[in-house]
């Protein structure tokens, strides 16, 4: 984001980013709006792609609540991920994927041979059937 960048309010262009202050952890960026925007308490505040070339806006949603925001005081925004954003996390994923897959086919080979195991089959059907005749047990003796 840029100084200058626009501010929108439900998609209109209503301003503009007057300053930005950054330090370790947090973003500040100080906004002017346009006279006639009424901004809610339960505003929702968006750092958005502008455009595919990366560009960036504040988007707002300005609520509906009956109080307005203290518009001196600073609003906390979210980040929308944008698609340099969701590469980077595609770029992570396939660095991770090949050990993925390999961890996913032993598990299946796993899972395919313990359900193959004849001696398991035969011994889950006698301990349900086993279950079957306790459960009518305790239904007659109850």
């Amino acid at each position: 984001m840029e100084i200058g960048d626009q501010v929108t309010v439900s998609g209109v262009r209503k301003g503009y980013v007057e300053d930005i202050v950054t330090d370790k952890t947090t973003v500040l960026a100080k906004v002017s709006l346009d006279p006639d925007i009424t901004i809610k308490k339960d505003a929702v505040f968006r750092v958005e792609m502008l455009d595919l070339m990366g560009g960036k806006k504040i988007e707002i949603a300005p609520g509906s609540e009956s109080s307005e925001i203290d518009y001196g005081a600073v609003a906390n925004g979210e980040f929308s991920a944008d698609i340099p954003s969701v590469m980077r996390t595609v770029g992570t994923m396939t660095q991770d994927m090949p050990e993925m897959m390999a961890s996913l086919k032993i598990t299946l080979n796993e899972l395919k041979n313990t359900l193959s195991d004849e001696e398991l089959k035969n011994n889950l059907k006698t301990t349900v059937a086993q279950l079957k005749e306790v459960t009518t047990s305790l239904n007659v003796f109850i």
